[in-house]
């Protein structure tokens, strides 16, 4: 098992998601560990996974997707607890991906943002990390959000919403 799956596993296993949903579902690996330690998982891919799991698949655009779950097509009850962004690798789009999950959000959620330690300039083309990392930058300035990145490539951050008091 890669580093970044296994530290989402291990996310998962400590915090028993009622709701886990996966945006970028790819072959279907990390959905497919995660839903052994969920209530509920919910993978969204443009392309069909290639590994066969207990979760829900959404064959569609993230876009889509959440266009779907905003006209109740798709439902989230309860709330995801966890959210693991790895979809399109362009900043642009990650940023869309982040603040449509940040309105489905459990209080107690945590985001997991992918690719967001490029560690060097050739690793920021669109088929590894894209331009994703500066994302990951913009949320660490906003004083809403807790977030850690893990320092290795291609990087994993962990975010959370600060709070209110």
């Amino acid at each position: 098992m890669s580093l970044i799956r296994g530290i989402i596993v291990e996310i998962a296993k400590n915090i028993n998601p009622k709701v886990y949903l996966e945006l970028g579902a790819a072959s279907g690996g990390t959905i497919t560990q995660v839903s052994k330690f969920c209530g509920r998982a919910i993978g969204v891919d443009i392309r069909e996974p290639k590994i066969k799991g207990s979760y829900a698949f959404y064959k569609m655009t993230t876009d889509e997707f959440f266009k779907r779950v905003k006209k109740n097509k798709v439902m989230m009850i309860p709330p995801p607890d966890l959210i693991f962004i790895d979809a399109d690798h362009h900043c642009e789009q990650a940023r869309k991906d982040f603040y449509n999950s940040l309105l489905y959000l459990s209080p107690r959620g945590i985001i997991i943002l992918h690719d967001t330690f490029p560690e060097k300039k050739e690793n920021t083309v669109p088929s590894l990390c894209g331009t994703v990392w500066k994302l990951a930058a913009e949320i660490r300035d906003k004083k809403e959000f807790e977030i850690f990145t893990f320092p290795y490539f291609p990087g994993l951050s962990l975010i959370k919403q600060r709070r209110k008091k």
